[in-house]
């Protein structure tokens, strides 16, 4: 609650326009932030708000690349318990923060 505070503040500055950029999927990001006037920028740019806070991919953006890394990815994941392989609309994420290391 203590950063929603602070970014509340520094937005009522005139001079200042909060930008939040993530690599989280534009829905998670309008969950969190959707309520305010901030300017909100998901996986990593592909999905913005800006400037008139409508929410719009890169709709030029090409996925089909993203089937055969898919499948090298699944061998690694196969072979690391505890991984995973999170696809976004525009990209894929390899999560290890699971993983036991031993």
């Amino acid at each position: 609650m203590q950063v929603l505070e602070l970014l509340s503040s520094l937005q009522s500055e005139d001079a200042l326009q909060i930008t939040i950029i993530s690599g989280r999927p534009h829905t998670d990001i309008k969950r969190w932030f959707g309520n305010t006037n901030y300017y909100l920028i998901a996986e990593h740019g592909a999905w913005s708000n800006v400037p008139d806070g409508l929410w719009r991919d890169k709709p030029s953006m090409p996925t089909t690349w993203k089937t055969p890394v898919r499948r090298i990815m699944a061998k690694f994941t196969d072979r690391t318990p505890g991984s995973i392989i999170e696809e976004k609309n525009y990209s894929l994420a390899w999560h290890y923060r699971k993983v036991h290391a031993g």
